[in-house]
């Protein structure tokens, strides 16, 4: 490991004194909203798009009808952008991506201002940042924190991106910040046009600020990305923090330092996880979180009140065997949905 990051020291964290958000004054009424969003137009590599179904199987295999009892969104994609010339290299298919946030932001708004609760699955990371979007339009003037339980920090910008993939983008979105400090690469008018759009998919400014940002699981990082972090003091878990403290200090931790945020919104790629486990999915890294690790820092986030969206991502079964990603992730979703469905 090239960077360290220190956990910041542990504070307890009491779960049962947090109250509900003023935007849900009575969790009874509530209800989970499943959100399928299929867009793998962010990534490098394809197959994303049929993550949702991978997860489905899973479920029918194992004779689970988790799936059955949701109300569902399908969230329009653009992936036949695919099929066609790319026009934006250090940003790729940037002006179809500006569509997906708008899509994607309208829908998580609207479930979310009915009272009811986002539960995301997502192809590739990218659409994240319509996700906070989303948030944003439905909570004006409302603090937004951040968990990023992921191996990457995804605080790239066009600028700074060696790949171009805008799933390495959502966050720096999500801020508000190009990071032109550390531009490696100058950015065609026309690119900086349709990143600007998207920065302000909400009309309302940034989703979220750069310090209510929380990482956990990050063990590749660009140079670029540590200078964000730097910038904003924002807290970084490695994944050796989880196995020296243990996940449910970390989670506390994590929640301690977004006390102040009036809702909180957690982002799993499941690259997270070691390799071991995280075959299929597109940018797997060594060394990282064991799912029973995954499980422990979820049963800390959802049980909160304060946690008003989930969100899962990057499952890629045309890059795995036996649907073995799939298999590991859906027990997780399983878990987050009794979690989510015991606070009402």
């Amino acid at each position: 490991m090239s960077f360290e990051f220190a956990s910041r020291p542990l504070r307890t964290l009491h779960l049962h004194a947090i109250s509900a958000p003023k935007h849900h004054p009575n969790l009874l009424k509530m209800k989970t909203v499943l959100l399928e969003v299929r867009s793998e137009i962010g990534a490098g590599t394809r197959g994303a798009s049929l993550g949702i179904d991978a997860l489905k199987v899973a479920a029918r295999n194992k004779k689970d009808r988790f799936f059955a009892p949701f109300e569902k969104v399908v969230v329009p994609h653009q992936n036949q952008a695919l099929d066609k010339e790319d026009q934006h290299p250090r940003a790729h298919r940037i002006d179809s991506m500006v569509q997906v946030y708008r899509d994607v932001c309208d829908n998580v708004a609207s479930v979310f201002s009915a009272g009811n609760y986002p539960l995301i699955l997502t192809a590739d990371h990218a659409s994240a940042g319509g996700t906070l979007a989303g948030l944003r339009k439905a909570n004006p003037g409302k603090r937004i924190g951040v968990i990023w339980i992921d191996a990457h920090f995804d605080l790239n910008t066009p600028y700074t991106s060696n790949s171009g993939n805008i799933h390495g983008m959502p966050l720096a979105v999500a801020i508000q910040d190009d990071n032109t400090e550390c531009a490696y690469h100058e950015v065609p008018d026309s690119t900086k046009a349709f990143w600007d759009e998207m920065k302000d998919t909400s009309g309302r400014g940034s989703s979220v600020n750069g310090e209510d940002l929380v990482f956990i699981g990050i063990r590749d990082p660009d140079a670029a990305e540590k200078s964000l972090v730097k910038k904003y003091n924002m807290p970084v878990h490695l994944v050796e923090h989880v196995h020296e403290k243990g996940a449910t200090a970390i989670a506390e931790m994590s929640m301690n330092h977004l006390k102040d945020c009036d809702l909180i919104y957690v982002s799993l790629d499941v690259d997270s996880m070691d390799t071991s486990i995280s075959v299929g999915t597109g940018t797997p890294v060594a060394g990282g979180l064991m799912p029973q690790e995954v499980k422990d820092l979820l049963r800390v986030f959802l049980a909160s009140s304060k946690t008003q969206c989930f969100e899962m991502v990057e499952v890629n079964p045309t890059l795995d065997t036996k649907n073995a990603m799939a298999n590991t992730a859906f027990d997780i979703l399983k878990l987050s949905a009794e979690l989510i469905e015991s606070r009402k």
